[in-house]
């Protein structure tokens, strides 16, 4: 589920696939449809060098105008985070993209209706569903195990950071 990466390696490589190919959101089920959106973080270390300059140029960054020439040289890798900058003629020229803006405007976090706390980063850069899902297709775990042990290692790492399971 990295269309955006995919999509890119199709412009890069002069793929045969790249005008035969879209970017949609995934299909529904009994839940309904819905997308799930990461994002990217920029911070800066309490004990930075300079944290004024670092955070001066965060700043700076994520000015729209400036931002937007990063996402769109960027080349589609990367959504905008502000949504008036999804009408900028670079998304909205390409139909590949229809599927993917929509996907954007509606999309939810993966951790929705919580919020980013240490259990849950190490639970995603762990990978932990992620490895469990390959655990199936590859290694032919059973769904109901892969969840069991998903589950189980996820309340493991809130337990032992102290946060509520």
């Amino acid at each position: 589920m990295n269309p955006t990466s995919v999509y890119s390696s199709l412009v890069t490589d002069k793929s045969p696939f790249l005008d035969a190919t879209v970017l949609d959101r995934p299909p529904g089920g009994p839940a309904g449809r819905f997308s799930t959106a990461s994002t990217d973080h920029y911070s800066v270390f309490k004990k930075a060098p300079n944290p004024e300059l670092a955070m001066g140029l965060v700043q700076h960054f994520l000015k729209p105008e400036n931002y937007s020439r990063f996402i769109v040289e960027a080349g589609g890798r990367y959504l905008p985070i502000y949504p008036s900058l999804l009408s900028d003629p670079f998304w909205t020229s390409k139909p590949a993209f229809a599927g993917l803006l929509e996907a954007a405007r509606s999309a939810r976090s993966t951790y929705a209706p919580g919020k980013i706390t240490p259990a849950l980063s190490e639970v995603v850069n762990r990978s932990l569903i992620i490895s469990e899902v390959q655990n199936m297709l590859v290694k032919g775990k059973e769904p109901a195990r892969a969840v069991a042990d998903a589950h189980k290692t996820m309340v493991d790492v809130f337990k032992r950071l102290g946060e509520p399971t």
